[in-house]
Parts: structure tokens; sequence; C-alpha cells
């Protein structure tokens, strides 16, 4: 387009013929006063005092001095919120930031008297640019070199300031559009174009999409760069159905398959729900989407609005109202963009796993209820076009009640599941894949290591070779932790034994040895104590259910322990100085939202394991105080009260019992047999006489109380199950009958599938328990103990039985469909009628089973013994018997001549319809030579038979 006039600056000459060294400079002081406001990006007092006294000195109304009234107030505020947005600068001296921003309006306006000052209508499209003075780089640059003492990252600071100054800008300009209109009056800007650009709407919307941009660019756990350095595109896979009704994996990459469907006009398919694992790069996928989409608004014509979800309130009111009142308090718009909006939206929601209702709803069934609502809106507003599209981000887990809710509002298509993929994709993420452009040959690591060469100084062509073995594969390969392996690499040696949270211990331990331990900048502050401060403080972000804490919580937390509180004062002195800043409070903890009295962690996989740490430390000390005081002495109520206070606040959820499991897998196997023998007794405590809750407070309910008491027991099941896991050891708890473990799985999980337990039930003595009917759907079993239970009639489909003992046990018209039975003990199970599809038999002990009308289509009896079993109207079709001992079992040829095996001599004998009952011992697949020689006698003898018929 035409760039129209070009229009410089105004600095009138009366303001030169004043002392330079001194009444100017208090002018320019009074230009910046206000720019210190930056959580609220307010350049209200800028325009209405800083302009003020350049009217003293001369400025008027002109465009050209518009302009220059507008480039100072927008420079001095971006100079600011620069400063506010890196950590290491954050505690800078007011004096030293006013001297700053002083400086930057002076080489300005001494610009502006130069006549080197000028803008075209370029600028005012994109001001970033197209920055028309060199104060940037004649004033901060060497500002910010001096005070980072470091040549990098000033220069990645600076990188922010233009698309920051845009930001500034567009807010000063909403703020004056008389003055604004006389700008782009001067610029030669048409009539008709300055209606719709100097309107309050359309620069609030600039404002925000310079924020959006600006998001990735900010410092990225204490780095100088951001996200956006070393960010790369993502993979991922949608499924579908192949023509056998089987799953397939479509691979595709995630910008193009959202660039294409926001192309598509199609009503019924507005919503996207984008998930992966703690640390997948999700959320680093929203962030870069909605900074592109704020990028390229003028060619995609789409809005877009990014929201972290913990921060939306009211999530009981309808989506629409949330989302406003979201927008209103976080002053993003002065509007309305569902309904103030003539373009199309995009709405972004991350974090659909940290969702919390006001009624303490959290999780699956959070997320369930709250994309109903998104999809109720979606209709609303979608009932003639599509106008408002919504994405959803969330971990795997959490997100499988949206799709419910999704096939339930007959919405969507195969591609409303994204799952993310990480750097190197295995037959193991997509086993049936649909990859026509072989995306899965890619090992992005190469690309990634590159670009983090390039963002740190270091060069680098690639990941280094010490890193790329096969112990560190399954770290370097996704996104979060290949970061931190990748931070540590320099500092650090790395085994390859290195654990989830053996990384994050090492860098806790960095950030302690360099800012806390004696001789760093910081209070001189024991390990222990430091580990321990930031434990509470993770403890109280998971108790309020919001993602964050204030520093009033975590005091209240402490305030019994001495130790605690002491450490507390000492990391609190710290933050007053540059040193928490610059490592503590960027690289774990970043303030709330306009308020620094709250604290929220910048990763959420940060507070996950340092609450598990809080969580195996307190059980530790319950251990060792039951040791010191002697079976004899020891109370279980003491340590049960203990536990309560720890876990009753929030229940355990899959990633944070994840952490758990790997930091009890850390202790040595004695201590681990010890461990699971308390969880035992607490357990039993519990089962015979419930939580010790104490009295009920008057501010929580009853139904409250329950709660918490359940989300204690089923953190305390938890634990146990950790350790045995280890220990592959079995517990015995005193059922009080034979219904006690279903009353108690009903008690602890009202709604199976709905939490935790149900993958916590491994190595637990079930004997003889009455479990007809029960839902058991996914349940951990493993070497579960169920000798003699009744489970006729229950459905197991997914569970995993590995290792069970199941001798005896009832199982007749029970649903395993998909379950794992490898290596479990059956003998002489009653599994008449069972449903047994797809279910691993794989080494299993099924001698004397009874399996009369089962079917097992499709199943793996690979080396299953089959001695002895009665297979009688059981079905075989395309089950895998090789290798599986029919030693005495009961079973037709027509039906073993349907499932699979690679025995050509017996296929030929199944053929002519020999009697099995004759061949007393046959291991399908690897038959002795005896068994062989028996076989052939007894088809020569079938044959012979049948010839003289």
């Amino acid at each position: 387009m035409s760039m129209g006039n070009q229009l410089e600056a105004k600095c009138p000459a009366s303001i030169w013929r004043k002392d330079v060294t001194g009444d100017l400079k208090v002018v320019l002081k009074h230009v910046v006063k206000g720019a210190f406001n930056i959580a609220r990006l307010d350049p209200e007092n800028i325009l209405t005092q800083g302009t003020e006294a350049l009217k003293d000195f001369g400025l008027k109304d002109s465009a050209g001095e518009c302009l220059l009234q507008f480039l100072l107030s927008a420079a001095t505020m971006a100079a600011q919120k620069l400063l506010f947005d890196t950590p290491r600068l954050q505690h800078t001296p007011h004096e030293a930031r006013s001297d700053l921003a002083t400086a930057m309006a002076e080489a300005i306006a001494k610009e502006a008297e130069q006549q080197t000052l000028a803008v075209d209508q370029a600028f005012l499209e994109t001001p970033r640019e197209h920055l028309p003075f060199s104060a940037v780089h004649t004033v901060l640059q060497p500002w910010l070199h001096d005070r980072l003492g470091d040549k990098l990252a000033a220069e990645w600071t600076v990188t922010r300031f233009a698309v920051t100054f845009e930001a500034m800008w567009f807010a000063v300009c909403a703020k004056d559009l008389e003055r604004y209109t006389t700008i782009l009056k001067g610029v030669g800007v048409s009539e008709n174009d300055i209606a719709s650009r100097a309107t309050p709407n359309a620069l609030a919307w600039n404002r925000y999409n310079a924020l959006l941009q600006l998001q990735p660019r900010l410092p990225m756990m204490g780095e100088a760069f951001g996200l956006d350095a070393v960010y790369i595109s993502l993979r991922g896979y949608y499924e579908g159905n192949d023509t056998d009704n089987q799953k397939q994996q479509h691979v595709v990459w995630l910008d193009k398959s959202i660039d294409a469907w926001l192309a598509s006009p199609n009503i019924r398919d507005a919503l996207r729900i984008v998930c992966g694992g703690p640390g997948s790069g999700k959320s680093s996928f929203t962030k870069m989407l909605a900074a592109r989409l704020a990028t390229s608004y003028a060619t995609t014509g789409w809005r877009v609005l990014f929201v972290p979800l913990h921060r939306l309130q009211n999530l009981e009111r309808s989506f629409d109202k949330a989302l406003r009142g979201y927008v209103q308090a976080a002053e993003l718009l002065p509007f309305d963009p569902l309904n103030e909006s003539r373009d199309p939206l995009l709405v972004i929601l991350d974090g659909l796993d940290e969702l919390a209702m006001e009624d303490g709803t959290r999780g699956v069934e959070a997320a369930k209820l709250y994309v109903a609502k998104v999809i109720k809106s979606l209709k609303a507003y979608n009932s003639q076009r599509a106008r408002l599209k919504v994405l959803v981000s969330g971990r795997d887990l959490v997100v499988q009640g949206a799709t419910q809710e999704l096939r339930q509002a007959n919405m969507g298509t195969d591609q409303s599941m994204l799952h993310v993929l990480p750097y190197v994709i295995t037959s193991k993420d997509v086993p049936n894949a649909v990859d026509p452009d072989d995306l899965r040959g890619k090992d992005q690591r190469t690309v990634w290591w590159e670009h983090y060469g390039k963002a740190t100084g270091r060069a680098a062509t690639g990941m280094p070779e010490e890193l790329d073995t096969e112990g560190l594969f399954e770290m370097t390969r996704r996104p979060l932790l290949g970061y931190l392996v990748a931070r540590l690499h320099a500092r650090t040696p790395l085994s390859q034994e290195e654990s989830r949270v053996s990384i994050y211990e090492k860098l806790l331990a960095e950030v302690h040895r360099r800012d806390w331990d004696e001789g760093g900048p910081g209070h001189p502050l024991d390990k222990d104590s430091f580990f321990q401060v930031l434990e509470e403080v993770a403890v109280c972000v998971w108790h309020n259910g919001a993602g964050i804490a204030t520093l009033k919580d975590v005091e209240k937390r402490v305030c019994g322990n001495s130790q605690c509180v002491k450490a507390l004062e000492t990391i609190a002195d710290g933050a007053k100085k540059q040193s928490l800043g610059t490592i503590l409070l960027a690289f774990y903890f970043r303030h709330g939202l306009g308020d620094t009295s709250t604290i929220e962690f910048t990763h959420k996989t940060f507070w996950e394991y340092l609450t598990a740490r809080s969580i195996v430390r307190t059980f530790r000390q319950m251990h060792e105080e039951k040791m010191n005081l002697g079976s004899a002495k020891w109370n279980p109520q003491a340590s049960l009260e203990t536990w309560i206070g720890l876990c009753c606040a929030q229940n355990m959820d899959q990633d944070m019992y994840d952490y758990v499991k790997e930091l009890v897998a850390e202790e040595p196997q004695k201590t681990l047999v010890k461990w699971q023998e308390l969880c035992a007794a607490l357990l039993s405590y519990t089962v015979v006489h419930g939580m010790p809750m104490g009295a009920r407070p008057e501010s929580l309910s009853f139904k409250a109380q329950c709660q918490q008491a359940r989300n204690a027991e089923i953190a305390l099941l938890a634990m146990h199950c950790a350790c045995a896991t280890k220990t592959q050891q079995r517990t015995a708890l005193p059922w009080p009958d034979e219904q006690g473990f279903h009353a108690w799985l009903a008690w602890l999980e009202p709604v199976w599938g709905t939490g935790l337990t149900g993958r916590l039930l491994q190595g637990l003595v079930l004997e003889e328990q009455n479990l007809q009917g029960e839902n058991l759907n996914h349940a951990d079993l493993s070497r579960a103990d169920l000798r003699g239970a009744d489970l006729r009639r229950a459905t197991l489909s997914g569970a995993d039985l590995r290792g069970a003992d199941l001798n005896g046990a009832a199982l007749g018209l029970a649903a395993l469909g998909l379950a794992d039975l490898g290596l479990a003990a059956l003998g002489f199970a009653d599994l008449r009628g069972a449903d047994l599809r797809r279910a691993n038999f794989n080494g299993a002990d099924l001698s004397g089973a009874d399996l009369r009308g089962a079917d097992l289509g499709r199943a793996d009896l690979s080396g299953a013994d089959l001695s002895g079993a009665d297979l009688r109207r059981a079905t075989l079709h395309d089950a895998i018997v090789t290798n599986a001992l029919l030693k005495y079992a009961n079973v037709e040829c027509e039906a073993l001549a349907k499932a699979y095996f690679d025995d050509p001599a017996l296929s030929e004998a199944l053929a002519i319809g020999i009697d099995l009952a004759e061949l007393p011992e046959y291991r399908i697949g690897s038959p002795t030579s005896e068994q062989v020689a028996a076989l052939e006698t007894l088809v020569t003898k079938t044959k012979a038979a049948e010839a003289q018929k």
C-alpha cells in the first residue's frame, strides 16, 4: 500500500534554549512519571502529567508535536515494562529506572530536534518493524549490558523492546484518540481509514495482539531468551478407524492441522482439543499459536484470545459469562470480544487439567462439566456461521471427559482430538500409524539443539553425542525434560540412569549452590531447609487448587516449624535482593497476575514434583517416629493426623502419583519393605475405624469433610502402591467380611473411573472377597491375591491382572476384554461364558480352568498352560495359541483350527478331524520329537479309519 506522507516529530526550539543538563531533565522526568505502574500498563499519568509539562516548554498539538508526545510516552513505558519482565532487573532501584527512562526520552527528543525522527503509515501499521529512533541501541543496550554484565543477555533483552513498544504505543493511542487522529492525518491516512482505525476497540485489539506476540519472547525459566528462541514446530496425531474398525494414528503437523480447521466453515466442528503428557509441549504450542495468529490477523481475519484456565473464575456460570469476567478482570480488552467483534474469534483455553470448579470438582469430572458449557456456547454463537472456535489444551487423562461430551453432543470429527508427539516418535507412540509424509522419520532433537545453542551463545550442530544414548532417550525426546537436560548438561555430569526426579533434584541443588549456599548472593541457607521451604510453597499451591499460593498461605503452613520459619524469613529477605529475582523467582515461581503477594510456579510439573517430595518426606518422618517410639508406644491415629494435615485438602492425581512412585523407587529395598508395613498398619486402621478427622469445623460441611477423609486415604493407598510396586510383596488388610473390599471401594471412589483408586490396588490380598458384578474396568490388580474371589459378571475390561493369583476364582460371564493376565494363575478358575476377547494370557496358568462357552477371539494364549482345561464351545477365532500346552485339554478341533499358530503339522491334523483326547501332551508350535511322533501316529490312524468308512 502507499505509505502516504512522512511525518516528522517536532521538538520546539524553546526546549533547547533551556539548560539541557538541568531544567530539561527535570521536565523529562515529569514525562516518565507514572510509567512505573507497568503491571496495569496504564499510560494515563504520562499523558496527563508528562505532556502538560512539555506544553510549558512550547509543545502543542500539531501532528509532529503529538507524535513526539506519543513516542516519548510509549518508549518510556516500554523501557519500564522491559525491566519488569526481566527477572534479573525486577528489583532495579527506582532511581536507576527513572534515570534510564529519562535518558531514553532525552535521546528521542534530541533526534526530533535534529529532524531525524519521522514516521509513515508503515510505522502506524506495525510500529515494532519501523522504530524511528535509535535510542534503543545508543541508550538502552549499553545500560542493559552494564546492569546484566552479559552481552548476550543484554542482546536478548533488547530484542523484546520493539514488540513491547508496539503494545505501549497502541495503549497510548487509545488514551488520546484526538491526538492519535491528528497523527493519522499527518501521515496521509484517509478519512475512511481513520474512522476504522482510531477507535477504542481497534486500538485495544492492536495492543492485545502485541502482548500476545510478546508472551513467548519473555525470559523462560531464568534464561535471557524466551520460548520463541528454542521452540520448534510440533507434530501430533489424531485417531480414526480403518476398514477393520482398528484404531489408526494419523500423523500431522499441529500448526497445519489447526490452520486447516480455522479455514473450515463447518459449524459443528468448532472445538479442538490438544492433549499430551506433562512437559509434552502443549502449552508452548498454544502460546506460539496465539502469537502467530496475532501476527497474521491481516491475512487470516481471525482474532485470538488466550486464557490460562486456572485464572478463570466463576466457572459455574456459562462459558461466555466466565470469559467476559476474565477479560474484564485482567483488563485485556475494554469490551466483550464475543459480542462486539465483527471478526471470527478463536479462544485458546490452556490447562484443562488445572481447572477447578467452585464446589471443589477437579480432574476428569471438572473437564467434562466445563467442556459441556463450552459446547453449549459454541452451538449458540455458531447457529448461522462459524464465528467462534475454541481450542483447549490439557493432559491426556483429564481430556477423556471432554471427548465424551463431544460425542454426546454430536460435534466434531476424528481430528477434534490432537495428541502431541515427542521430538522422536516410536512405534509405541503410534502403533498403527498413517503417515504419508513420513513425519515420524524426523529426529527433531537436532534442530532443537541448534536453536538452543544459538540462544545460549554456544554453537551446536545437533545433540551432543554423550547425551544421545539409550539411557537418556526418553528424557531428551520430550520437550520440557529435554530442555532441563540441556540446561544441566554444561554444569553437571549426567548418568545413563537419570530419572525425572533426579533431574529436578539436580536443578534444585544447582539453584541452592549458586544462590543460597555459603558465598552465594543470598543469605546462607542449608540445603535441607531450602528444599523444605520450596516443598511447603508447592503444598500450598496444591491445597489452594488454583495453581497459586500467597505468602500468607506459606507462612501459615510453616508457622509451627521453627527451622522452616527461619528459612522462609531468609528467602523472603533474599527476595529483596537480585538473587531471588534472578533464579528462584524466575525459574520455579512467578508472581500472580498483578499481585506481588502471590506466587505461582512457572510450570505445573515443578509444584507436582515438590509436593511429591513433601509427601515422601512426611512419610519418612512418620516411619522414623514409629521406629523411635517402638510398636508398643506408637499410635497410628497420631500418624494419620499428620498425614491428614498434608493430604486431605486435594485429591492426588495420576501425574503427582507418578512423581511419588519415582521418588519411592529410589529408596533402598529394605526401607520400602518397612514403609509398606507402615502403610499396611495405617490402612488397616482406616478400614476398621475410618480416618480420624476430629471435630468438624463449622465452616466445613459434612460432605466436604468426607471428601477430605477420602483424599487422605487415597493418598495413603497411593503410598502403599508405590512401595508394593518395588517390593513385589502383598498386603493383607482386615476386611470385616466378604463384602469388605466392595464397601471400601464404594467409599473411596463412588463413581468408578473418576479418580486414582483403581490404579492403586496391586498387591492387595482379596481372597474370597465377593466382587460379583463389580465395575473394575482398567483397575490395576497386578499381583493381587484373588484366590476364590467371586467375580461373576464383574467388568474388568482393560484391567491389569499380571501375576495375579486367581486360582479357583469365579469369573463366569465376567467381561475381561483387553485385560492383561500375563503370568496370572487361573488354575481351576471358572470362566464359563466370559468375554475374553483380545485379553492377554501370555504365560498364564489356566490348568483345569473351565472355559466352556468363553469368547477368546484374538486373545493371546501364547505360552499358556491349558492342561486339563475345558474349552468346549469356546470361541478361539484368531486367538494366538503358539507354544500353548494342551495336555488333556478338552477342545474341539473346529474351534482350535480357527486359532492362529505356526504349526503346519497340527493344522493338517485338525483339518482331518483328529481326536485331540488321544493326544495327551502337545506344545503347539514347539512340540518335542516325541510329541511330533505321537501326532504323526494319530494322523495315520485317523486317515486309516476314514478310509475304511
